[in-house]
């Protein structure tokens, strides 16, 4: 590798080889990020569903902004049915 002290510049193969090296390491946390969620996929589903809901976070804040403005406002409950 290039070493800022060193005056050596990288040939290609050299630059060949830490592109190697760095795709490995995408590769590798990639398959790790990927096993955490799939071990986690219960937790995972529920955050990605989550806006799905009408007690969602977001909704409840703008409920509370538009109610604070004097109208009575505020979102149907409603359920979402899973296939």
């Amino acid at each position: 590798m290039w070493n800022k002290n060193d005056n050596q510049l990288l040939t290609f193969g050299g630059r060949l080889e830490v592109l190697r090296r760095m795709l490995f390491r995408i590769l590798g946390v990639t398959a790790i990020i990927a096993v955490v969620i799939f071990v986690i996929k219960d937790v995972a589903w529920g955050i990605l569903l989550a806006p799905s809901e009408y007690d969602f976070v977001t909704y409840r804040y703008m409920e509370n902004f538009i109610q604070w403005f004097g109208i009575d406002f505020s979102f149907d409950k409603y359920v979402v049915g899973y296939l």
